[in-house]
């Protein structure tokens, strides 16, 4: 039944016959009108509208495996740069991709034609071929690991880019899709009359509204992906319905580590020092996390005991998510842990990866977390270009 329906999926979007001409029709008058509805619901937040509209259009366009980003523009110390707000799916061994909160540049290293043409026109830009397309060759290797085809970017007015991304299906978007995309696109600007911008509280601490922040995202993916698989599962389509049921698996499981992470880190800092919960332990015991398949490892962390006595917890987090960065951010395999230097009572470490850049420091959220939990622990960091340092406080 499921071979059935995606055979019969695959004949309808490339509208052979008139039968399945009408049936394309059918799909994009349905999805407008969908995106019409999006408009006067007026629920208030960007992000959840752009989500949900997102996901309307990428069941028209993206074909079996939804594949599609959320970027927010903004200004990167003087020059023009963007933040992923989404992306789907997420940073995975299976399937390479941008982690959420990456900040990237407009013009540097070299020009992202795709996302700038995009900009400067208004229009959708189709960028079929990816491999050989001059809009897309600042990808490089990134086409590949990415197992991309074909892509399209969708711009709007308040600042913000939609990506969708074809991989495991090779059909081009063909000119009835580029047409549809722009009516889209059109659509989805006209609502964003009912959405105020989204602005900071300045008196809100640093620490409280990011966690507000990623709550609210986690919560908006979960709420909004839940009636789009219920829909899946009604209809029979098994491939969107564990499609959407991989994207909430997700968003719930950052929602639970992150909480997970502010309430171990509440109870440490109100213990005392003397506190049981402490536990000591070897730096290279954390350090193990790092394979060898993907790192390179000083050895002078196995050769010297450099003693933690802190929240093992915490200590587990922030080696997990300096890994997850460093693997998810990397723009080739030098990726490395070393020891810079150590005394008495503190030890420096360095992680080289060309993910790290100085202007991610205050504004990507992976960066904050990490940069958080390494002084909830009492040592602090710097985070420069291609590299960053962590120091720590022995035991």
């Amino acid at each position: 039944m499921s071979e059935f329906f995606n055979n019969r999926f695959f004949e309808i979007r490339r509208g052979r016959t008139m039968d399945n001409r009408v049936d394309w029709e059918m799909m994009r008058r349905n999805a407008l009108d969908t995106l019409g509805k999006l408009q006067s619901e007026n629920q208030g937040s960007v992000y959840k509208y752009l989500l949900e509209a997102a996901a309307v259009i990428a069941d028209v366009v993206c074909q079996r495996e939804q594949r599609f980003s959320i970027l927010e523009l903004m200004s990167v110390s003087g020059k023009s740069g963007y933040k992923i707000i989404f992306a789907n799916p997420l940073q995975s061994e299976d399937s390479p991709r941008h982690g959420v909160s990456e900040i990237g540049r407009l013009y540097e290293p070299q020009k992202k034609l795709a996302l700038t043409e995009a900009i400067e026109s208004g229009g959708v830009i189709v960028a079929n071929d990816v491999m050989n397309n001059p809009l897309t060759q600042y990808l490089g290797s990134h086409i590949e690991k990415k197992q991309l085809k074909h892509m399209a970017v969708m711009p709007f007015k308040r600042g913000y880019l939609l990506l969708f991304d074809r991989a495991v299906c090779g059909e081009p978007f063909s000119g009835e899709e580029n047409q549809f995309l722009n009516q889209a696109m059109r659509v989805v600007n006209y609502g964003f009359r009912w959405y105020p911008k989204q602005t900071t509280d300045g008196k809100t601490s640093v620490l409280k509204n990011a966690l507000s922040h990623r709550t609210r995202n986690q919560m908006l993916v979960l709420a909004g992906f839940q009636k789009r698989l219920e829909d899946a599962i009604e209809q029979g389509n098994d491939e969107r319905a564990l499609s959407y049921a991989e994207i909430i698996a997700q968003a719930g499981k950052r929602l639970s580590e992150d909480l997970a992470l502010f309430k171990e880190a509440k109870e440490y800092l109100l213990e005392s020092k003397d506190s049981g919960r402490k536990t000591t332990r070897k730096l290279s015991e954390y350090l193990a996390v790092f394979s060898k398949e993907d790192f390179q490892l000083d050895r002078t962390f196995f050769e010297n005991e450099f003693i933690l006595n802190h929240s093992e917890k915490l200590l587990g987090q922030l080696f997990e998510r300096v890994k997850s960065f460093m693997l998810g951010n990397r723009q080739d395999h030098d990726l490395g842990v070393g020891l810079i230097s150590h005394g008495s009572d503190s030890v420096t470490l360095e992680f080289r990866c060309t993910g790290f850049k100085s202007v991610k420091s205050d504004i990507d959220e992976s960066l904050f977390f990490i940069r958080w939990i390494v002084e909830t622990l009492g040592g602090k960091t710097e985070v420069l270009d291609d590299y960053f340092t962590v120091t720590l406080p022995l035991a």
